[in-house]
This record gives C-alpha cells, structure tokens and sequence, in this order.
C-alpha cells in the first residue's frame, strides 16, 4: 500500500473557480464582487452533499489572502497558498460545527476576531455543517457575525439550512448550490479517467453519475470503488457489479408480476434481489426510478438514448403497452413514494416492504391477461442476477391467469373426465348419450393434455391412492416448509378429506376463511410439492371442518353479536 496515494475526491479537489465544476452561478459572482471590490463580511453556503460549498470557501480564503493572485484566481503556489492548502496558515480557520457547537467554542472565537491576521490580509473563519450549532452558540455569534472587524470574513456552510435561525440568515449572504448534473459529471469523470489512462465505456459513466445523485464527492468515491474493482477495462457490467446496481429486468419482472397479481412470484423476486446484498433502500429507490422512467415511456418522451433501459427492457414495455395504461404506472408510483417516506420510520423495514408489495399484488386484482413471460424477458436466463427457480416454473406454453383460475380450469377438466367415465358404462347410458359425451370426453382430454402441458407436469397420471398421500405426508409437508414455512404452518392441522382421481381433498380442523385464502394464494407451491412426491399431477383444494369437542364447546358458550363472531372466524381469534 502506497503512503502517498491520496483518494481522487482528494487529489481532484478544485484548485480555482475555473475548476469548480456546475456553480457558474456562485463562482461568478464572487468573483465579479472581488473584481468590483463589493465583497462581503459574512457568507451562508448551502446545498446537498458533495457539490463544491467547502472547495468554494477554501477557494475564496486563498484568493484573498494570495501574493500574487492570477486574475480572479489563487496563484496556488505562493508560501500563503501553499499553507492554507496544507492546513497551516493561522489565519484561515476552519471549524467543524458538529464538534465545535457549544457555546464556549464560540466565545473563544468571538475573542480571536479582535487580533489581526498573523501574514494575509484577512482572517477567515469557516464554518462546516453550521446548522449543528447550539441555540446559545447562535446567539453568542449573532454581534459579532453582524459587525465583525474590517479584517475578518465568515463563511457558514450546510445541508440544512432550515435550521438555522433566521437571524443568522438575515446577516449573511446566502449563495445556494445545484446538485450538479449527469452530463457535468460524466464530462468530469471523463476528463479525470484519461488523465489516470484508463479505458472505459461512455455509458458506464453515467451509471455512476447517476447512482451519485448530483453530488461530485459520491462520484468520484465511486469512481475510485471502480477502478479498484476493475482494473484497467471500465465497462458497464464491471461498472454495474462493482457499485451494486440493481438492473432494470428485475424492476421489469416485478412490474409484470404486479400487472398480473402474481403474489408469490412478485415476494420472490423482492426476496432474491435483497438476498445479493441490495439494500431495502436502494431497492425501493431503484423501483421508484424505474416507473419513473415507464411513466415517460408511455408519455412517449424521448428515451430512447437512455442507458438505465437497455433492449430488453423497451422490449418488454412495447410488448405490455395495450395492458398497461399510464393510470397504472402513477398509481403503483404513488403508492411507492408514500412508502420510501413512511421507510425511515418503521423498526423492520424487510416486514413493510413485503406488505407494501402485499397490497401492489391487489392494486390490479381481478383482471386477465393472456402474455407468454418467456416472450417478455427471452434473454432473461442469460443474466446473473434471475432466479432459475423463477425460469423454471414457467413453460413457454404458459398463460397470464391467476392461480386460483388454473386451479379451476384443470379441476373442471378432471371432473369432466370423472363424469365421463360413469357415462361410458355400458347399460347405464343411451348411445346417444355415449356418443354425446365420448366426444365431451376427447374435449376435455385435449384441454387437459394442454393444461398438464403448460404448466410442466407428467402427461400421464399414475393412480394415486390415499394411502399413498399418507406415507408420504410428512415428506411433503417438509418439502413445502423449505418453500414456504408461512404456508406449511396453515396445514399443521389439515387431514386428508379425499382423493378424486388426481384432485385431493383437505380438512382444516377447527379453521377458518383466513385459512382457506392463505392457502389458496400459495397453491402453487402446494401443488407442486404433492406432485413431485407423488409422482404425477395433483390439484389440492380445502375445507373447513369442525371437531366435536369444538362444537360442544360453541354449544357451552354464550350467545354473543353476530359481527362479534364473524370477527371471531376472520381473524381466527376467541373470547378470553
């Protein structure tokens, strides 16, 4: 490790106003006020992190105090320059207002004003994060900061300008800082790569403009993450790797499983992207970016240059554009904002972002969509960051219908064989009825054929018999456990009721409603585990059934109000 390395928000810091980057509007005016002599005792510098308040400040403390100034700049390299640059020069003081807050740092600065400066012409103070001052160390600054000594210049920095008194406000000039833009820090970040002689991709520089976020301290930390990760070559996945981007199919994916009210799917997807090691917040904010960006898709704007969504991603929103609607997209966004507020608030975040994404499952409930996922997101399986287990639920044959509408349609057809096959006995039927209902037959196995098809399950049942499902009842309780423990604790008290070809039957002793539409959201899951076990396909559908001691103890009870009961069975409580 090398003792001389410095990090590149360091080593780039701006040296003059001509290297300020994206505050024309700050460097300007000081410098016309330097050149008209109109310059003032106290300033108040205010913006975001990270875009230039304190470089500024040292910037004017330099030319002021400088030998030989070049223009309206610091030479840099006269004894002053050089000493306030390293920190040396007496009359150049920067406070931290975060550790020098109280009021008897502020008394002894109040003192030290009444000397002249020790070489410069000025004695400067300089203020960081001025807001974290004390009530009491305001005020024992509010005289001096008004009439301070015709040798002494202050100048107050902050993020948080709101708190500060306005009484400090009224005594200084307050100059506010931009978050500087994408295109400036690319043209920053560009400048500084060929000077390093780097090779990297134009595109990647805008995903670290863009995860800064206005702020060039951010970037160029990142920059410096960047290059350490990569080496020499800077390209957009190295780039995307190294800074933890969460790529836009993944927000795509989980905006079509929204539009499709796919309630496992959409807790998966969140769940696998948090598992690599995003954060809740980053996450959030990435989602909220990207129906930013669908909202101006579907207003038409120009984005097709745009490099946070790439192919695949216009792809997917062309072919979903006659199902999605602007309305939808605002109200999703709307939804997501009022989340990311209450975010900072709430003590298990992981807990309301599922239920925030709970109730985006339900914002479009109801409605069908016919879209082949495999021809949404084809590349889908050729990305690192996608789910396998996702890829392989779903067949290229599939179609948009809602769990508990398959779980329907595949239960109709397997009555229908049922029916069928009473019908086909002989001296029980007419032969028109025979004739009439081996062709309903051929229908329903053609249906059938296509539903056990889509959904990737054995073409042919084995006979299953109840006994089967016994001995191998705890093993497929375990394998749902491992998917979904929420889902296996809801069957802790089911029996088998029974078995109708490949559709079972299960009580739920003593449940409830609740019950029967927690299970039925994860039937998938369910489905897939009593099938794999037991070797062909099964549709499992519930009950409610009551024991007798249950009963007799409804007997025993009281007649209380009826809204009292039905609350009672919702919520699968009891009266203590």
């Amino acid at each position: 490790m090398s003792d001389n390395y410095l990090v590149l928000s360091r080593k780039w810091r701006p040296q003059s106003f001509n290297d300020v980057v994206g505050q024309i509007h700050v460097t300007q005016t000081l410098q016309n006020a330097l050149s008209q002599n109109r310059l003032g005792h106290g300033y108040l510098f205010t913006g975001s992190r990270g875009v230039g308040k304190t470089s500024v400040a040292r910037i004017l403390s330099r030319v002021l105090n400088c030998m030989e100034p070049k223009g309206l700049n610091p030479c840099n390299k006269c004894n002053l320059c050089i000493d306030i640059l390293n920190g040396n020069n007496f009359d150049v003081i920067e406070l931290d207002g975060a550790s020098n807050r109280g009021i008897d740092e502020i008394r002894d600065l109040r003192e030290s004003v009444k000397y002249a400066p020790a070489s410069g012409k000025y004695k400067i103070y300089i203020i960081d994060e001025v807001h974290m001052l004390t009530k009491e160390a305001f005020n024992a600054l509010l005289k001096t900061l008004e009439e301070p000594p015709k040798h002494v210049l202050f100048i107050l920095a902050t993020t948080d300008p709101h708190k500060i008194p306005q009484t400090i406000l009224s005594r200084t000039q307050r100059f506010n800082f931009k978050r500087i833009s994408i295109e400036d820090i690319n043209s920053y970040l560009s400048k500084i790569l060929k000077h390093e002689e780097k090779q990297f991709d134009e595109a990647c520089l805008k995903l670290i403009s863009k995860k800064a976020d206005g702020s060039m301290r951010d970037a160029l930390s990142l920059l410096d993450q960047v290059i350490a990760y990569c080496d020499d070559s800077i390209n957009v996945q190295n780039v995307s790797e190294a800074i933890g981007l969460i790529d836009s199919i993944v927000y795509s994916k989980l905006l079509f499983f929204i539009l499709k009210s796919d309630l496992s799917k959409i807790l998966k997807t969140v769940d696998d992207s948090l598992s690599r090691g995003h954060s809740i917040s980053d996450f959030t904010n990435g989602f909220i970016d990207y129906l930013n960006r669908c909202m101006h898709f579907y207003l038409k704007d120009n984005i097709e240059n745009d490099i946070f969504f790439d192919d695949e991603v216009k792809s997917f929103l062309k072919k979903v554009e006659s199902h999605l609607d602007i309305n939808f997209i605002v109200r999703i966004l709307d939804s997501m904002l009022q989340f990311q507020n209450k975010l900072k608030f709430v003590n298990q975040p992981m807990i309301s972002l599922e239920s925030q994404f709970i109730k985006l499952a339900y914002i479009n409930k109801g409605t069908e969509y016919s879209i082949d996922e495999n021809d949404l997101f084809e590349k889908v399986e050729k990305k690192e960051f996608v789910d396998n287990n996702i890829n392989s639920e779903n067949k290229p044959n599939e179609t948009i219908n809602s769990d508990k509408e398959s779980t329907s349609n595949v239960t109709d057809v397997k009555d229908a064989d049922v029916q069928n096959s009473e019908d086909l006995q002989p001296d029980i039927k007419s032969n028109d009825e025979n004739i009439e209902n081996h062709d309903n037959k051929s229908d329903s196995n053609i249906e059938d054929s296509m539903n056990q098809d889509s959904q990737g399950k054995i073409s042919e049942s084995n006979l299953v018999t109840i006994n089967d499902v016994q001995q191998k009842w705890t093993k497929i309780m375990e394998l749902i456990e491992r998917k979904n423990p929420k889902t296996s604790s809801f069957l802790d008290n089911a029996t088998i009721d029974s078995l109708d070809e490949d559709k079972l039957t299960l009580s739920i002793i003593n449940g409830s409603q609740f019950h029967i539409n927690s299970l039925e959201n994860d039937i998938n899951i369910i489905n897939d585990s009593f099938s794999d076990l037991l070797g062909t396909a099964i549709k499992v559908c519930f009950k409610l059934k009551t024991d007798d001691n249950s009963k007799k103890n409804k007997e025993n009870k009281p007649e209380q109000h009826p809204l009292l009961d039905k609350a009672i069975d919702l919520l699968d409580g009891e009266v203590i």
